[in-house]
């Protein structure tokens, strides 16, 4: 086990540069820094990275509280290939329960020899990166940095961690750290197509005057989503509006005629993402276009994950102006004097999508 470790962490050191943000806000980024067991190893310095015998984190950050929550997300983090480069992608959050003024924070890198302080970065970089002014955390508010990413030229996996050192009201020292695992795997070898093993989809659409509403269920046709380790990766879903359902029937057969959905010309509606951004493990907001009615639109509505026994659930809630789609009937926007029987243009789909 012990040469398993040697090996792992000297692969690291070949190509390991982690970076406070990305490649074009110009912060430093060490590509390729190169060590090993032998004499021609650069000499590096580790004091800042010492731990005691027998102690796993580095002596700088001993004896100092653990108050800041920090967490990276997606981790373990897989590394995708743009501009002739590896990049691990992630987002690093950063919240305190109490006020607290950010001291100072960077990251170390684990090595066969131990902790490496990678870099050390100051209130100021963090007003930049975390958009935290002044470097100072409001109690309960989440920083994040988008960017906090590593870089190399070969595909390589290692360990790091974030840290974190802030000052309390009374001047007391605090610290929070944040571990991550980059693997040397690239991201889209990892996805999988799901099987969706149950699904529910509800409508609502609202009355202009009052709080007055009306609610029905509907079905998804089918499904294609992939999904890695680290979340999302592509969703196609198919919505089945021919099985639009409303307890009154007069009503259910009048939103699928003409003046509404005309089923039998457009029996579905489709909606394919474009893009995924985690603000943590379950929570995300998609970005893709959904078409209805032969017309199709962009939309961005946020989801929550989760995963109990192997199954992942996907639960949201989609907002759309049905105006969009050519669907006009009694809509303010296009008709006058409509009283009490004026209908809002946005209707919402709340579902939950349940895949294994």
């Amino acid at each position: 086990m012990k040469h398993i470790m040697v090996n792992i962490v000297t692969a690291i050191l070949i190509a390991l540069s982690f970076t406070a943000c990305n490649q074009q806000q110009g912060k430093a980024n060490i590509e390729n820094l190169k060590t090993s067991a032998n004499d021609s190893a650069p000499k590096l310095n580790f004091a800042d990275g010492k731990a005691s015998l027998g102690r796993l984190f580095p002596d700088k950050l001993r004896d100092l509280p653990n108050v800041i929550l920090a967490a990276h997300s997606p981790n373990p983090v897989y590394a995708v290939f743009e501009d002739n480069m590896y990049i691990w992608k992630h987002n690093t959050t950063v919240q305190a329960n109490e006020d607290l003024q950010i001291i100072e924070y960077g990251s170390f890198v684990f090595t066969d020899k131990g902790w490496y302080l990678r870099v050390t970065m100051t209130p100021a970089d963090f007003e930049e990166n975390y958009h935290c002014k002044g470097g100072l955390l409001k109690k309960g508010v989440i920083y994040t940095d988008t960017a906090s990413w590593r870089r190399g030229r070969k595909l390589t996996g290692g360990d790091a961690m974030w840290y974190y050192i802030a000052k309390d009201k009374n001047g007391r020292l605090v610290k929070g750290t944040a571990p991550i695992e980059t693997e040397g795997k690239l991201l889209n070898s990892l996805a999988k197509t799901m099987t969706v093993v149950n699904s529910k989809i509800s409508w609502t659409g609202y009355g202009e005057i009052g709080g007055y509403s009306l609610s029905g269920s509907i079905e998804l046709k089918d499904a294609d989503i992939q999904i890695d380790s680290t979340g999302i990766k592509s969703a196609k879903i198919n919505i089945d509006i021919a099985s639009l359902s409303h307890e009154e029937k007069h009503l259910e057969e009048h939103l699928k005629g003409e003046d509404f959905f005309e089923v039998a010309k457009f029996p579905s509606a489709v909606f394919v993402m474009e893009s995924i951004q985690y603000k943590n493990a379950g929570n995300a907001v998609i970005s893709g276009n959904i078409t209805v009615k032969g017309v199709t639109k962009p939309v961005q509505f946020p989801i929550e994950v989760s995963t109990a026994d192997k199954v992942t659930i996907i639960k949201g809630k989609i907002s759309i102006d049905r105006t969009a789609f050519g669907i006009k009937y009694n809509s303010k926007s296009f008709f006058g004097d409509l009283g009490d029987k004026a209908i809002k243009n946005n209707f919402d789909l709340v579902f939950e999508i349940q895949v294994k």
